[in-house]
């Protein structure tokens, strides 16, 4: 899932999923990987029909699945507001109740380890306005969302994303709509007695729940063919208003570009088809459904305003879909990895400066949220989708990626791809395998990263001495968080003129004094040149001061963007200046007058107070004789 519009917001988990997956009472164990449940489902094939008009369901999941360790004789799913009409097996009708979310079908007798089970679970939904969960209607499509405990709202299931399943849809919807889903297109039928046309679709690789998925709208639908490694080609889909076909056409223009790159860098794509499917009043920014993501239809503007976006939920089909969160205490392995994916490929196609730039605007929302708003660890985060697990997250990859070096770093992610491939790993199972990979310890490493909230701050003072062969560069360091002493290395580079001389040091004090040969008599000392560390100078506001450029003026982009409630927009200034905000129409919304360096925080609200509308805005800094501009997106 990619930060845009409400989908960031913080999440919490509905204390009725809790109530369902735990409690002595309960058939399920807590939602933990590493335990067990009754037993292993094994296939959904689902029969819908969809009711645009009524926004109404009606369905048949047609369930496989295999008993654990122990006989039973009820077999127990998540469902919720749904009503279940009936559970039959061929021509036997089975017993069920649906209590505290929990639909248990009574087998009528025991079925013991290892026996096959099989039945066909007939239900109906309807979703208002106010009540719209999992299965959402509004006037130009209807669409799933699931993440992360809401399949259950739209079909029952086992709705853990360490169950993986093989999925079917045949969708049925009235003639005009197109109806998209997993995998690959298996079949199209009509029905002129009901004006209605049933689209058939195939997953047949292992896919957890959160990431099943059904959108249908009047799309326009076209494709591409990317290369893969072995002579064949990857179809692409794309599924798009007619009116916004051109834009769109521009805006995924650079996919196959993104699906060559994490090919070569990552592992082969592992599924047999892409796709990109967009919907109006899309409650979140995109969502990596395997092999279809769903995007926000405001992401089309022929501009590739969100490409960032684009490639954080392609991404997701290595890092989400192919190899899976065990559970949703590891999301960073999800987001940070989506995020950083994207980052690279970024900065490969645009170049250093892009590069830099996305590392710049990721830390400084991190630092943002962390110190404004919560600071927590990425491991176990206190709400789903916070936003560390997505910068930090990705951050934790950069700082491994510096310290290993790229062609270990690389080769440990192919490794920890095919090792889990189609599957599910913990946080755990990724630092195992990345100590495996490259025999360096990296205990001490995802402890203070991963498992500890927060970030180092230093203080640094240094002195140079000539000497017979050069300089000698002392520096003295010292770390100024109170939470934790940081093992870490640390990157500078002295510059001279249009010299620069790199070097790096290992923390494992609070103070530490270093000695060392260097070739020039600095002028500066730059701390964190390249970014490869998420932390703080003791002079710094955001970032390290090399990050702003030495002109008058400078303007960054706005973090989140889009937005829903405020947005962040990072200034530097050598003296005073003036922000305008302007509607699309050129129409002054609002002015701050500024100076200095700093964030200016917009809570997207006008001159008078009132709340802008959705749209598409632009941001201009005004300094001396300097102008720039940029633009952001405000999604209600």
């Amino acid at each position: 899932m990619f930060a845009s519009a409400n989908a960031h917001q913080p999440r919490l988990i509905d204390p009725a999923d809790m109530k369902a997956k735990g409690g002595s009472n309960s058939i399920f164990l807590p939602t933990r990987s590493d335990s067990s449940h009754s037993y292993d489902a094994i296939s959904y094939r689902l029969n819908i029909r969809i009711f645009p008009e009524q926004s109404k369901l009606a369905g048949i999941n047609h369930i496989t699945g295999i008993i654990g360790e122990n006989p039973l004789m009820t077999i127990p799913f998540h469902c919720c507001d749904l009503e279940i009409d009936s559970v039959k097996s061929g021509p036997e009708t089975f017993g069920f109740s649906v209590n505290d979310s929990i639909l248990s079908v009574f087998l009528g007798h025991a079925y013991f380890p290892a026996d096959t089970f099989k039945f066909d679970v007939y239900y109906t939904g309807v979703r208002g306005d106010d009540s719209q969960r999992g299965f959402y209607f509004n006037d130009s499509c209807a669409y799933t969302m699931s993440e992360p405990y809401d399949a259950r709202y739209w079909i029952p299931c086992f709705d853990e994303p360490f169950d993986k399943v093989t999925f079917e849809a045949s969708v049925s919807v009235p003639v005009g709509y197109l109806a998209v889903s997993n995998g690959i297109p298996a079949g199209i039928s009509e029905h002129p007695e009901d004006s209605t046309i049933i689209f058939r679709w195939i997953e047949n690789h292992p896919i957890a729940t959160y990431l099943m998925a059904i959108t249908i709208g009047r799309y326009l639908k076209w494709k591409v063919e990317v290369p893969d490694t072995h002579g064949g080609l990857i179809p692409v889909y794309y599924y798009v208003y007619p009116e916004d076909s051109a834009n769109a056409d521009y805006d995924f223009g650079n996919v196959p570009s993104m699906l060559t790159y994490f090919i070569n860098h990552f592992f082969d794509y592992p599924f047999d088809k892409y796709g990109m499917v967009t919907a109006s009043q899309f409650r979140y920014g995109g969502m990596e459904h395997q092999s279809i993501s769903t995007i926000h239809r405001n992401w089309i503007g022929g501009d590739r305003h969100l490409e960032n976006g684009i490639v954080h939920e392609l991404a997701h089909q290595w890092w989400g879909d192919y190899v899976t969160l065990a559970d949703f205490r590891h999301i960073w392995l999800n987001e940070g990895f989506a995020t950083y994916s994207g980052i690279l490929w970024l900065g490969s196609f645009y170049g250093e400066d892009r590069f830099r730039q996305e590392l710049t605007s990721i830390m400084n929302a991190f630092f943002y949220e962390n110190d404004s708003v919560l600071s927590y660890p990425i491991y176990n985060p206190p709400y789903v989708f916070g936003a560390a697990c997505y910068w930090k997250g990705a951050f934790v990859l950069r700082m491994l990626q510096s310290y290993l070096g790229d062609e270990a770093f690389f080769r440990a992610m192919r490794a920890y791809a095919n090792r889990y491939a189609f599957g599910n790993a913990s946080t755990d199972d990724f630092r195992n395998l990345l100590e495996q990979e490259t025999g360096i310890s990296l205990d001490r490493f995802f402890e203070q990263w991963v498992y500890t909230a927060g970030y180092p701050q230093f203080g640094f003072n240094w002195d140079v001495e000539p000497n017979i062969g050069g300089f000698t560069l002392d520096i003295d360091i010292t770390q100024l968080q109170d939470e934790i002493i940081y093992e870490t290395f640390l990157d500078f580079a002295a510059h001279k003129d249009n010299f620069e001389f790199p070097f790096r040091v290992f923390m494992t004090e609070q103070n530490q004094s270093f000695s060392l040969q260097i070739p020039i008599d600095p002028d500066s000392i730059v701390f964190n040149p390249e970014f490869t560390l998420l932390a703080k100078a003791a002079d710094m506001t955001d970032v390290a001061d090399e990050s702003i450029p030495p002109q008058a003026a400078a303007l960054m982009q706005n973090y989140p963007n889009p937005f829903n409630i405020c947005t962040i927009i990072p200034y530097h200034l050598n003296g005073d200046g003036v922000l305008k905000i302007f509607d699309l129409s050129g129409r002054l919304v609002r002015s701050f007058n500024l100076s200095n360096r700093g964030n200016l925080v917009w809570d997207g609200l006008n001159s008078v107070g009132e709340a802008v509308s959705s749209g598409i805005y632009f941001y201009q800094l005004h300094s001396q004789d300097l102008s720039i501009n940029r633009k952001m997106l405000v999604l209600r």
